[in-house]
């Protein structure tokens, strides 16, 4: 560990505080700790690294809860400020999102991903098989849950959509609007100002066949000249690609 290194350390220890709840870590002081001169700006911080561990599939506020505090502003009066609570683990994910070309910040991270190791450690050691076996399988089950309640909504949504699919798999230019939630008009147009079908037909440029299915038509008109015209329809693969190129949400998703 270096110097610097080994004289944040200390200043995270003296920092660390105790309740009966467990340790924790002041936000406002671990600001200054940080090296940011303004909370607004470590806040911001704060609300990055409470979206990661949510992202974890951790309640963020089991490691980063809003507080009250009280500052003198002078003259014996007092205001209220926001403050947070922030065990062990949670500064290590404010340290991980903050900015890593301050010398504090780069310190902290190394501190408390030790730190955080340790505790982990520490804990693993502690318990015993059925206790170990006890936790895989509520995390299992948990996991089991979380699938299960994510088929439950999209299962209503594949059903639909199934119902629009042809035979060969795909959609047509109809069904593909509906289920983006515009109009068959609309898309072509919009379709159009992509770049993704060519300006005056309803056929795909080369470089997006593969996201549809285009299909050739022969007739003959009343002069009994022959002509081709062409359908297109839209692949799984291109209802997505479509979606995401035109900002659309499918309806139900």
């Amino acid at each position: 560990m270096s110097d610097i290194s080994r004289a944040e350390s200390t200043i995270f220890d003296s920092l660390r505080k105790e309740d009966l709840s467990g340790e924790y870590w002041a936000a406002r002081e671990l600001a200054k700790a940080f090296g940011y001169d303004e909370f607004r700006k470590f806040e911001t911080v704060i609300e990055r690294a409470d979206v990661a561990v949510r992202g974890l599939g951790m309640e963020p506020l089991d490691h980063i809860a809003r507080v009250g505090a009280m500052v003198s502003i002078g003259s014996g009066a007092q205001r209220a400020v926001a403050e947070y609570r922030v065990t062990r683990f949670g500064a290590y994910m404010i340290a991980q999102n903050g900015d890593s070309r301050k010398v504090q910040v780069a310190a902290a991270q190394a501190y408390f991903a030790q730190q955080t190791r340790r505790q982990e450690l520490a804990q693993a050691a502690a318990l015993n098989d059925d206790e170990i076996v006890a936790r895989a399988l509520q995390i299992t089950s948990r996991r089991v849950h979380e699938l299960e309640a994510q088929i439950a909504i999209d299962a209503p949504k594949v059903e639909a959509y199934e119902t629009l699919m042809d035979a060969d798999g795909a959609y047509s230019m109809d069904a593909a609007a509906k289920i983006l939630g515009i109009g068959r008009t609309t898309l072509f147009n919009r379709l159009r100002a992509e770049g993704i079908i060519q300006a005056g037909q309803r056929t795909p440029y080369q470089r997006y066949a593969h996201h549809f299915n285009v299909t050739a038509h022969t007739y003959t008109d009343s002069e009994d000249i022959p002509h081709t015209s062409f359908t297109s329809k839209v692949r799984p693969s291109g209802l997505d690609f479509i979606a995401k190129k035109l900002g659309l949400v499918a309806v139900g998703a």
